[in-house]
């Protein structure tokens, strides 16, 4: 015997979980194919950066932090994809997101031979690019346009990253 509004939970759960994951899904924003949000932050010499000066280059936008082994193995890679493409147009970008004494970060960039500009990265765009997790990659084209983004560090992701710009220089 089925006990007088019952039959509504089910329903009502279901509806409510589907809007919670609709909820989650709209968080992984940034979202490929718009627009990337300018933001302004400095590097470790204290200088203003802007995401909207390298437009016209293809930007890599690295959120990573020192303590991160996903990170830490993930840099040479990046390193080397410099190295290679920087004078093609190709711009990386590291959003360190830590607050370290600038002793620590800077043995730590020259210990692991970061040849890309180090950002000190804040709480304003981590919300901005909805950085959960890191390391999270995410791949801007020359027009602005958010072509690709990475979460963590694999040999596949590394392998995606260089074919996302290999496809777009």
């Amino acid at each position: 015997m089925r006990r007088p509004g019952y039959g509504k939970i089910p329903l009502f759960l279901v509806l409510l979980i589907c809007s919670c994951f609709l909820g989650c899904a709209r968080e992984t924003v940034p979202v490929v194919g718009r627009p990337a949000t300018d933001f302004t932050v400095t590097d470790l010499q204290g200088e203003k950066v802007s995401l909207s000066q390298f437009r016209g280059k293809v930007v890599i936008i690295d959120f990573w932090a020192t303590w991160c082994p996903p990170c830490k193995a993930s840099i040479p890679h990046l390193v080397d994809i410099y190295r290679r493409y920087n004078g093609k147009g190709v711009v990386i970008l590291g959003i360190l997101l830590e607050q370290s004494s600038s002793s620590h970060i800077s043995r730590f960039v020259a210990d692991m031979r970061i040849n890309y500009p180090v950002l000190l990265g804040t709480q304003e765009i981590m919300e901005t690019y909805k950085v959960r997790h890191i390391p999270v990659t995410i791949v801007v084209d020359k027009e602005g346009i958010i072509r690709e983004k990475l979460i963590g560090f694999s040999d596949v992701t590394m392998r995606r990253l260089e074919e996302s710009i290999r496809g777009l220089l």
